[in-house]
């Protein structure tokens, strides 16, 4: 019974062909049955490595997911890259263009700094929040009371003569007779 799985060897084929002259034939079948056990056990141990193996080759940090992701996320800091220095491009324009062109300095020097030439007069408008506007309408309704209240009291209706009374320029009232 010749198998094809000897190991061709010069000194070891001549050994091999005395062993089996001796040794029984249900011995050689053991050997066999166990030598092919062996075969399956060792091809059983290496495709249970074959997941594991398949499994760190997509999955795992080095892995080929994790070395698409990082493609992508370079891909996108490059475009990134590319429109930050385009809009740096347009600013340092931008830039150049304010500090040479005499009209541009001229309108920031107006606006941002309320700068004026000689003889113009400058008009600032000043915008106010709602609670400042309300502020502003409870301080005009104190002083109409208070003004209405020194009014009564003075026995007078002039307000500009209450003024010049409160400056000291206006002699004192008459006294009215009821």
């Amino acid at each position: 019974m010749e198998t094809t799985d000897d190991v061709t060897l010069p000194g070891r084929s001549r050994l091999v062909e005395i062993a089996r002259a001796v040794t029984p034939p249900r011995f050689l079948r053991l050997y066999q049955e166990r030598a092919t056990f062996r075969r399956r056990v060792k091809r059983a141990m290496v495709w249970s490595f074959v997941p594991v193996l398949l499994w760190a080759f997509v999955f795992a940090d080095g892995g080929l997911l994790s070395i698409v992701a990082r493609r992508v996320h370079l891909w996108q800091l490059q475009r990134q890259v590319v429109r930050l220095e385009a809009r740096q491009a347009l600013l340092q324009q931008a830039i150049e263009h304010r500090e040479s062109d005499p009209v541009v300095l001229e309108r920031l020097a107006r606006e941002r700094y309320g700068m004026a030439r000689p003889g113009e007069t400058v008009y600032r408008i000043v915008e106010i929040t709602p609670d400042k506007s309300r502020a502003i309408a409870r301080e005009q309704r104190k002083l109409a009371k208070a003004a209405a209240a020194a009014q009564a009291a003075d026995g007078t209706s002039d307000v500009a003569e209450r003024e010049a009374r409160h400056r000291g320029d206006a002699p004192p009232p008459t006294p009215r007779r009821r």
